[in-house]
């Protein structure tokens, strides 16, 4: 009995023992890391709320990455000892990126959707289009992004963390869209509206949106009689490319409680690029007046009965709207 216990007794010592072999080279690596602290500068967008950040440190002349998730105020960083850049951004749903293989490569979009969903007007068949927008794709409105570049930070190993500050800067705009003039509002039921010629991502290190296009939809409200509201999150307007952009066309959809449907087109292109933005270029806010010609619904001895099926279109000339 006791070589038994003996036996016991020293197995559980080579156990013990091995587990403490194992152990050390754990807290030698910690201690061995490149430790670096970053901080959060949000004073470009004082009115920024984030749950957390996402941050990505690229070695520098390596391969590799390593990803933190830290407090919207910034955090600690452990990696490999040597040269590191940080990447910051806030964490979202929406945001993809197209690639990311380089601190100074991430170009952001989202995925694609329609203007049946985007709108939630589903059920009403194809949604119409113009022409010079139809080619375009339909995206996803991108929730609030701000993105931050650092400076390369060398972290020596058995060293104090390497501070550095890193400014986020916002990198998606908002559009209060403001539609006046709008008459036989009390016999709608439904509003959405699509703004195509905005831009369909943007290059995150520089702020500079992509020359391609893309068409937000949206829902509408109104607020009060004769006024449609719409608030659209975008990566902003495109840049002009080859002499020339691409134009705005606004199209606003009505459902009538007669089960109609009517379409309005509306060049804003003019309108948008000359609107003003807020003190923190964060909110553009653009006015329509002259609005959507919403008809009264037509009764049983109008003599017009468009099919329920069937989308009416008007195009209004802005050129012609009162002021």
């Amino acid at each position: 009995m006791g070589k038994i216990v003996l036996r016991l007794t020293f197995a559980v010592a080579i156990l013990l023992s091995a587990s403490s072999c194992e152990y050390k080279p754990l807290e030698y690596d910690f201690d061995y890391a490149g430790k670096g602290h970053l901080t959060f500068d949000w004073s470009k967008a004082p009115y920024a709320e984030v749950a957390y950040m996402m941050t990505v440190m690229h070695q520098v002349g390596e391969a590799g990455i390593v990803r933190f998730e830290l407090s919207k105020d910034g955090g600690y960083v452990r990696v490999n000892p040597g040269t590191w850049t940080p990447v910051a951004f806030n964490a979202t749903c929406t945001i993809q990126f197209i690639s990311d293989d380089r601190p100074d490569n991430y170009v952001a979009t989202t995925r694609v959707t329609s203007i049946q969903k985007a709108t939630g007007m589903a059920g009403g068949g194809a949604m119409p289009r113009t022409k010079a927008s139809e080619n375009e794709p339909v995206i996803l409105e991108p929730d609030l992004f701000w993105f931050a570049l650092g400076a390369p930070m060398y972290m020596p190993a058995n060293a104090d963390p390497k501070e550095q500050t890193v400014e986020m800067e916002p990198r998606t705009i908002e559009i209060e869209l403001v539609i006046r003039g709008v008459p036989n509002l009390a016999w709608a039921t439904r509003f959405g509206g699509c703004l195509s010629g905005l831009a369909s991502g943007v290059d995150c290190a520089s702020g500079i949106p992509l020359t391609e296009p893309a068409t937000h939809a949206f829902y509408m409200y109104s607020p009060e009689d004769s006024t449609l509201v719409a608030r659209i999150v975008s990566f902003g307007l495109c840049p002009e490319h080859e002499g020339t952009y691409p134009r705005n066309h606004l199209v606003t959809y009505v459902y009538l409680n007669n089960g109609t449907k009517w379409y309005c087109v509306q060049d804003i292109t003019d309108i948008l690029r000359n609107a003003p933005f807020d003190e923190n270029r964060r909110l553009m806010t653009v006015v329509v007046i002259g609005g959507v010609p919403i008809p009264v619904p037509v009764n049983a001895d109008s003599g017009f009965h468009p099919s329920v099926d069937d989308w009416v279109g008007v195009e209004i000339d802005l050129s012609m709207s009162p002021e």
